[in-house]
Parts: structure tokens; sequence; C-alpha cells
């Protein structure tokens, strides 16, 4: 969704083998733009690898926009050395654990814009001070895109 409008007869002609016709059609005035992009990316993915996976992807990114978490989790351990004596960690300093944010700078910005949130009720942290207390399954999100669950066993 975020390649821009302009260029869509390009992408249909060249990443599928619709008929002009069809791309005429889907590409009409009063057609929105992102249903175009949706079609697109639906007939990619379709081509390359089978219809089923098209509306997978397609359900996937619209849960993701409206805010809800993925079906798949990327899971990350924290060593209990890096924890307080109490199991807690100051959350800017989790978030670049998690890898969620690149510095404790950037982490503290956007606590304090209100983009964090924890759990399974989305509580949010505005606090770049609190202290959080690392659970198995703690889910840590950033925007709607970032995420990531904690868990208490090292890798395998």
């Amino acid at each position: 969704m975020s390649i821009p409008d302009e260029p869509l007869r390009q992408y249909f002609t060249l990443l599928t083998d619709l008929p002009l016709d069809e791309i005429d059609q889907i590409l009409s005035p009063g057609v929105n733009p992102r249903d175009a992009k949706d079609y697109l990316a639906q007939t990619i993915i379709s081509e390359i690898h089978f219809p089923g996976a098209a509306e997978a992807a397609a359900r996937a990114f619209r849960d993701r926009a409206e805010g809800n978490d993925p079906e798949e989790i990327p899971e990350m351990w924290i060593p209990p050395d890096q924890l307080d004596d109490d199991g807690r960690m100051m959350v800017p300093r989790l978030l670049v654990k998690l890898g969620l944010e690149t510095t404790t700078s950037k982490a503290r910005q956007v606590i304090e814009q209100g983009g964090v949130t924890i759990g399974p009720n989305r509580t949010p942290v505005k606090d770049p001070k609190a202290l959080i207390a690392v659970e198995e399954g703690l889910i840590v999100r950033v925007g709607k895109r970032k995420i990531a669950r904690i868990v208490t066993r090292p890798p395998v």
C-alpha cells in the first residue's frame, strides 16, 4: 500500500499477466487506488504462490492495519541477569533489547508520544522511567507494526 499511485499501470503491466483492457478497467477513474493496489498484490501473490495465499496475506494486512496482533509474534528472550532483583526492566531499555527500537532515546520518544502498549489489554505505557515486569508471554507493541512476545527460556 505504500507504493505511489502514479506508476500503478507500470506495475500491472510488468508484474502481472493481466490483459491491458482489464488493467484499464482496474485503473479507471473513480476506482480507489487502494483497491487497485490490493488487487495488484493479490494478483502477484496468486501467480507466485496460490490464490489462498493471496487472500491470507490480504487478511493479515487488513488485521494489522486495524491494529490487531499478527498470528505469529516474534519471540524474544531477555536474560535474567539484565533484570533488576524483582525481574523488571525500564521500558526504553526493554524496547531496545526486544529489537523494537534502535536506541533508548528513540524508545523514550515513542513512549512519551503514547506509542507503546503491553499485555493482552494493550495497556499504554506513558512513563519512560516505568519498570516493566518481564514475564513469560508478555506482548510488547510499538505502534501498529512492531511487536514481540517475551519468553523466559533462551532460544534453542
